[in-house]
C-alpha cells in the first residue's frame, strides 16, 4: 500500500468499493430468494437442515466449508488437504481420492456438531449456475470417460437411446 501512487490508491479505493456493492447486491438478492422459499424463517424440513455429511470441519483454523462438487470442489479439495497436513508433494504423487484424504483428517460430524462447531468458525460454500454444474459433470464422467468404463458404458447407453436416428 505504501509503494501505491495517489493515482493508484484511489483506483484501489474504488475497485473496493464497488466490490463491496457486488457483494451487498449478492447478499440481498440470496436474502430475497431465501425468503420466497421460506428459508429465511426456522423449519423442521430437509431444506432447513444441515446435511452434516458434506461439510469438512477445519478446527485449527475454524474454517467450515460445505462442500458442492462440480463446484471448484477439487481446488477446494486441495486446500482443505494441505490445511490438514498433507504436503503438495504428497497430494500430487498420491493415487488416493483427495475427498478421501481429507475424510482420513475431517470425520464426518453429526448435525448438532456441526451446529456447535459453527459458533466459533467461519463457513463457507461455493456454487455454480446450475447448467454449468450440468455441463461440467457431463464433460467430467461421460464425454471424457476412458474407454469401458461405467461412465463410458452409459453415455453410450444415453446417446444410443436419445440420439436420432
Amino acid at each position: 500500500d505504501a509503494n501505491l501512487t495517489p493515482e493508484e490508491k484511489i483506483l484501489e479505493q474504488i475497485t473496493t468499493a464497488e466490490t463491496e456493492q457486488r457483494l451487498i447486491t449478492r447478499r440481498k438478492f440470496l436474502a430475497e430468494k431465501c425468503a420466497e422459499e421460506g428459508l429465511d424463517r426456522p423449519g423442521n424440513d430437509s431444506l432447513h437442515r444441515p446435511n452434516a455429511w458434506e461439510f469438512l470441519v477445519n478446527k485449527e483454523y475454524h474454517l467450515i466449508w460445505c462442500n458442492v462438487f462440480k463446484a471448484a470442489s477439487t481446488s477446494w479439495m486441495y486446500n482443505f488437504n494441505l490445511l490438514a497436513g498433507y504436503s503438495p508433494q504428497f497430494l500430487k504423487a498420491s493415487k488416493a481420492v483427495p475427498v478421501s484424504l481429507a475424510r482420513q483428517r475431517y470425520p464426518r460430524h453429526s448435525a448438532e456438531e456441526l451446529a456447535k462447531y459453527l459458533n466459533d468458525s467461519i463457513s463457507f460454500l461455493i456454487v455454480r449456475h446450475p447448467f454449468e454444474r450440468l455441463l461440467s459433470a457431463y464433460r467430467d464422467k461421460l464425454e471424457h470417460s476412458l474407454p469401458h468404463t461405467f461412465h463410458s458404458n452409459l453415455g453410450a447407453h444415453i446417446v444410443w437411446h436419445y440420439r436420432a436416428r
